[in-house]
């Protein structure tokens, strides 16, 4: 039998026995759309959590000069930042108590710290620009603080008496919070803290070896390095759950249809002896016996898993979860692979029959 008349004899078989067709075609769209709404969720929220823990927070670490003998130099901190792993790398002081010139020494004074370092992706900059060398940037609520209707003005460092022009106002990150301050821009100032951000929570650690390495302090106590060592470690520990959750969930669901599959298939094999019996009589191989009986459990349970996970991606979007499309196309492949598969020993047993004791029974 030509494959072309194989395949006309499949879809032919499909509609002709609606009752199996139906029940694999909602079988498939049902597993479809609850695997995307279920572990679909999950692999969004997994997604999602991953985000929110690769946050710069969780992906850097604090170098501290503790006697402040100067090891933190522009020259140390530029050989820090072209690390290939290093995203960024800033330095800045010990806080300083700053005012609003226009007012005076008598205003409210506000933390300040001189810094070293390109701050773009580090801050959310709400109003102005980032500041060059010799400028500032304030905190929103730090320019309420120095009474600016706009954040734009001058403040005064208390030590030393150096004014210097506010050119914007940013937000100040939860997870970095020596950032919430009002931040000069001195490229040449000699830090004595320094924040470097690595490309990935996972290279902290290399980081901070070769960072020690670019320092080169004399003695290892003259320094001190402050790492997010636990959230990482709680990071690893999370996404492994959530994976091995959102596996366990996805099996038990492909192996609750595999099964309902399989009995649905036995039941049409059983109900349609005498048809299998009758083609195998006029000629039909067992191997086109097989193919003809996973073909029909194959065609509906393709249509149905389309129509499931296009289901299932509307339903969780309203619901307020990105599920990835390749995740929803990945599952409709392996449900049509699951109900193929669970169809083949049903597909199987039909073809090792007689069919002469097939046609004689009544």
């Amino acid at each position: 039998m030509r494959i072309r008349e194989l395949i006309r004899e499949i879809r032919t078989g499909a509609l002709s026995q609606r009752v199996p067709t139906v029940l694999i075609f909602l079988l498939a769209a049902l597993i479809c759309l609850a695997a995307v709404l279920t572990v679909g969720r999950s692999v969004a929220a997994h997604h999602q959590l991953e985000r929110r823990l690769e946050d710069a927070g969780t992906r850097s670490f604090t170098i501290v000069d503790v006697h402040g003998y100067g090891f933190l130099t522009p020259a140390v901190m530029n050989g820090i930042d072209s690390l290939s792993y290093v995203e960024r790398a800033v330095a800045f002081t010990i806080a300083a108590d700053a005012y609003n010139t226009y007012i005076g020494p008598g205003a409210t004074p506000v933390a300040s710290r001189f810094v070293n370092g390109d701050l773009t992706g580090l801050i959310t900059l709400d109003a102005g620009r980032m500041p060059k060398p010799g400028e500032a940037i304030v905190t929103t609520d730090d320019a309420r603080t120095l009474g600016f209707d706009q954040p734009f003005g001058s403040i005064t460092v208390r030590d030393g008496g150096r004014e210097f022009p506010v050119v914007g106002a940013f937000s100040s990150p939860d997870s970095i919070p020596e950032f919430d301050a009002i931040l000069i821009n001195a490229p040449d100032v000699q830090a004595t803290v320094a924040r470097v951000v690595v490309t990935r929570s996972d290279l902290v650690d290399q980081a901070m070896l070769a960072a020690s390495g670019v320092i080169s302090a004399d003695d290892p106590r003259n320094l001190r390095f402050d790492s997010p060592v636990s959230i990482a470690q709680l990071r690893t520990q999370i996404v492994g759950d959530l994976q091995a959750y959102s596996a366990s969930m996805l099996y038990g669901v492909l192996a609750g249809g595999a099964i309902l599959s399989a009995l649905i298939v036995f039941a049409d094999v059983l109900g349609k002896r005498a048809d299998l019996g009758r083609r195998m009589a006029l000629g039909a191989t067992r191997r086109i016996i097989v193919t003809f009986t996973v073909g029909k459990a194959a065609l509906p349970a393709i249509f149905g898993s389309l129509i499931g996970a296009g289901v299932g991606l509307v339903a969780a979007s309203r619901m307020g979860s990105s599920v990835p499309p390749s995740f929803a196309v990945g599952t409709g492949v392996l449900v049509c692979l699951v109900m193929m598969v669970s169809a083949a020993p049903g597909a199987v047993w039909a073809a090792a029959q007689d069919p002469v004791r097939v046609l004689r029974t009544p």
